[in-house]
Protein backbone atom coordinates (compact mmCIF):
# COMPACT_ATOMS: atom_id res chain seq x y z
CA UNK A 1 0.00 0.00 0.00
CA UNK A 2 1.09 4.10 -0.90
CA UNK A 3 0.32 6.99 0.90
CA UNK A 4 -0.31 9.56 -1.80
CA UNK A 5 -2.05 12.16 0.23
CA UNK A 6 -2.42 13.49 4.01
CA UNK A 7 -4.62 15.79 5.43
CA UNK A 8 -4.61 17.10 8.86
CA UNK A 9 -6.85 19.31 10.73
CA UNK A 10 -5.27 22.54 12.69
CA UNK A 11 -6.06 23.31 15.91
CA UNK A 12 -3.21 25.73 15.89
CA UNK A 13 -3.31 29.49 15.79
CA UNK A 14 -5.18 29.31 12.11
CA UNK A 15 -7.38 26.83 11.96
CA UNK A 16 -7.29 24.93 8.78
CA UNK A 17 -6.09 21.73 7.56
CA UNK A 18 -2.28 20.82 6.33
CA UNK A 19 -2.43 18.65 3.17
CA UNK A 20 0.51 16.27 3.04
CA UNK A 21 1.25 15.43 -0.99
CA UNK A 22 3.86 13.02 -2.75
CA UNK A 23 6.01 14.81 -5.48
CA UNK A 24 8.82 12.95 -7.44
CA UNK A 25 11.22 12.35 -4.60
CA UNK A 26 9.44 13.94 -1.44
CA UNK A 27 6.27 15.46 -0.01
CA UNK A 28 4.70 19.04 -0.86
CA UNK A 29 3.34 20.41 2.61
CA UNK A 30 -0.01 22.66 2.22
CA UNK A 31 -1.80 24.74 4.83
CA UNK A 32 -4.70 25.90 3.90
CA UNK A 33 -6.61 28.60 6.41
CA UNK A 34 -9.28 30.87 6.92
CA UNK A 35 -9.99 33.15 9.89
CA UNK A 36 -12.91 35.65 9.14
CA UNK A 37 -12.46 37.41 12.07
CA UNK A 38 -8.97 38.50 10.84
CA UNK A 39 -10.14 39.25 7.07
CA UNK A 40 -7.48 36.35 6.34
CA UNK A 41 -7.66 33.68 3.85
CA UNK A 42 -5.28 31.60 2.26
CA UNK A 43 -2.45 28.42 1.74
CA UNK A 44 1.11 28.52 2.31
CA UNK A 45 3.23 25.53 2.16
CA UNK A 46 6.82 24.06 1.23
CA UNK A 47 8.55 20.62 -0.07
CA UNK A 48 10.48 17.86 2.35
CA UNK A 49 12.94 16.23 -0.06
CA UNK A 50 14.52 12.58 0.54
CA UNK A 51 17.74 13.88 -0.01
CA UNK A 52 17.34 16.23 2.77
CA UNK A 53 19.37 15.35 6.10
CA UNK A 54 17.50 14.79 9.29
CA UNK A 55 18.01 18.22 11.27
CA UNK A 56 16.61 19.76 7.70
CA UNK A 57 13.81 17.34 7.88
CA UNK A 58 13.16 17.71 12.00
CA UNK A 59 13.19 21.71 11.27
CA UNK A 60 10.71 20.97 8.84
CA UNK A 61 8.62 19.21 11.15
CA UNK A 62 8.79 21.49 13.45
CA UNK A 63 7.35 23.90 11.46
CA UNK A 64 4.68 22.15 10.56
CA UNK A 65 3.79 20.84 14.41
CA UNK A 66 3.36 24.53 14.59
CA UNK A 67 0.86 24.69 12.35
CA UNK A 68 -1.35 21.71 13.46
CA UNK A 69 -0.80 22.08 17.33
CA UNK A 70 -0.37 25.83 17.47
CA UNK A 71 2.51 28.46 18.38
CA UNK A 72 3.69 29.68 21.31
CA UNK A 73 6.39 32.36 22.28
CA UNK A 74 8.90 29.69 22.24
CA UNK A 75 7.68 27.74 19.08
CA UNK A 76 5.37 24.88 18.41
CA UNK A 77 3.23 23.92 20.69
CA UNK A 78 4.31 20.58 20.45
CA UNK A 79 6.41 18.11 22.11
CA UNK A 80 9.25 16.45 20.92
CA UNK A 81 7.33 13.45 20.41
CA UNK A 82 4.89 15.16 18.77
CA UNK A 83 7.19 16.70 15.59
CA UNK A 84 8.74 13.59 15.20
CA UNK A 85 5.18 11.75 14.40
CA UNK A 86 4.92 14.71 11.68
CA UNK A 87 8.27 14.06 10.36
CA UNK A 88 7.22 10.18 10.38
CA UNK A 89 4.08 11.20 8.22
CA UNK A 90 5.39 13.37 6.55
CA UNK A 91 8.53 10.89 5.13
CA UNK A 92 5.64 7.91 4.84
CA UNK A 93 3.81 9.88 2.21
CA UNK A 94 7.36 10.53 0.10
CA UNK A 95 8.02 7.03 0.62
CA UNK A 96 11.13 7.53 2.81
Amino acid sequence: MTITRITIKCEGNFPGYVEFVAIPRGTRVTHYFEEPSLGLKGTSGGEMHESDDEETRYDFARKVAGLVYGETKRGPNATNSMIHDVMHEIARVAGC
